[in-house]
């Protein structure tokens, strides 16, 4: 468990914004986590008309950061999805750097600091992302990962890239979406796509390309918005010494909804980036999904 304990705070450059729908008792430890943390100026939790006790609990447990104003936060009449609470969480903020970050997320204090810095040292970059774990300390699947081309998702889906993951040295070819073999990198790198849970973006590139597309309720909206940056000569980053742990499914939802919401983005990801007229014929084969609404 992340060491909420007060750190040194840097200069206050990024935001973060939060969405919950029915996180349960993790989203107050998440905001908590944030209070703490260095470098952050405020954070703006963006609420999708949530049903549990989620939202009293934060706003019993943080009432001092509401009335000073470093908590901010907004009620959705309805739950729209994920991407337009982010543009919503995201709209009139002045700091250089919005971080993203999932109810069930919890950060160390310096998380934040280190992707600011590591933004700061690479200008060419546009997003950073955070080494992500599981509760246990492993891996979380999803911290190195790659844009989902065809072949990549086939390989996933399939279970190819499991001898990927097994005998990296002859089956390295076979990887997947997910990188998530070999050793933890130890400096910055590269990447195509990091994990959603936590990202850092600057301000003024995410407002250039129009921030999340809305039409993404759940899922893939941040596969999007890394490949619409990267379509703009932005690089991604992925920075091991920014550690956060996610309690991937803390979240309330149902199953079915959003294996019908992945459908749906793998769809929309793939008629916006694809140009290849076969795989406009494969995507009329995925069924459409009945998606909620209001």
């Amino acid at each position: 468990m992340p060491d909420t304990s007060p750190s040194a705070k840097p200069s206050a450059l990024c935001t973060a914004i939060v969405v919950n729908y029915n996180a349960g008792e993790i989203l107050a430890e998440t905001i908590g986590d944030l209070l703490q943390a260095g470098g952050v100026a405020s954070i703006r939790l963006v609420d999708n008309a949530s049903s549990d006790n989620s939202l009293d609990r934060v706003k019993q447990q943080h009432a001092e950061a509401m009335l000073t104003g470093r908590l901010r936060i907004g009620q959705q009449p309805h739950n729209r999805g994920f991407s337009p609470a982010c543009n919503a969480g995201a709209k009139g903020v002045d700091t250089p750097y919005l971080a993203f970050v999932n109810p069930d997320c919890r950060v160390f204090p310096d998380t934040l600091p280190t992707l600011v810095e590591s933004l700061q040292s690479h200008p060419e970059a546009a997003l950073a992302g955070a080494w992500v774990c599981n509760p246990d300390s492993s891996e979380q699947r999803a911290t190195r990962r790659r844009l989902p081309t065809p072949w990549r998702v086939f390989r996933t889906v399939s279970g190819l890239e499991k001898l990927a993951r097994r005998w990296p040295r002859f089956f390295s070819w076979l990887a997947g979406v997910n990188l998530d073999f070999g050793p933890k990198p130890e400096t910055i790198t590269e990447a195509e796509a990091v994990n959603g849970a936590l990202m850092m973006v600057r301000r003024q590139d995410f407002d250039a390309v129009g921030g999340f597309d809305e039409g993404f309720p759940l899922h893939f909206e941040d596969l999007d918005l890394f490949a619409r940056l990267q379509q703009q000569g932005k690089k991604i980053l992925l920075v091991p010494a920014a550690r956060a742990v996610h309690h991937q499914g803390s979240c309330s939802a149902d199953s079915q909804l959003i294996k019908r919401l992945k459908r749906h983005g793998l769809r929309r990801y793939w008629h916006k980036h694809s140009c290849n007229p076969v795989l406009k014929a494969v995507i009329r084969l995925i069924p459409k999904a009945n998606l909620p609404q209001g």
